[in-house]
């Protein structure tokens, strides 16, 4: 289980749950990218060279990534009414959240 300071908690991979909708632990992080990831993740990562040069922090490190703790995870839950798409905007009039379409259509 990933440490971070004062908090116990597992830190998910952010690509997984994009890709498959489901939540696996990160062993990495990439400091270029700003993103956690999953083993298979950085086995993807580092086939391409240009990111070659990207420096990954194992979870011991994880305490010295500045925000961590306060980041906001990708948006991963389906939109109800467009179930390709993820819920990924606010409506501060309505307080509501949807996708990109729905914001657009419904939320002027």
């Amino acid at each position: 289980m990933a440490s971070t300071g004062r908090f116990s908690r597992r830190i998910q991979c952010a690509l997984c749950p994009r890709k498959t909708k489901t939540r696996i632990e990160a062993v990495n992080y990439c400091v270029v990218c700003e993103t956690f990831m999953c083993a298979a993740c950085v086995e993807r990562h580092q086939q391409f060279p240009y990111l070659s040069g990207h420096s990954l922090l194992g979870q011991t490190q994880f305490d010295s990534v500045k925000g961590c703790i306060t980041a906001l995870p990708p948006p991963t839950d389906s939109c109800e009414a467009h179930d390709h798409n993820v819920v990924d905007m606010y409506c501060e009039i309505h307080n509501s959240v949807g996708c990109s379409v729905c914001m657009s259509l419904l939320h002027k």
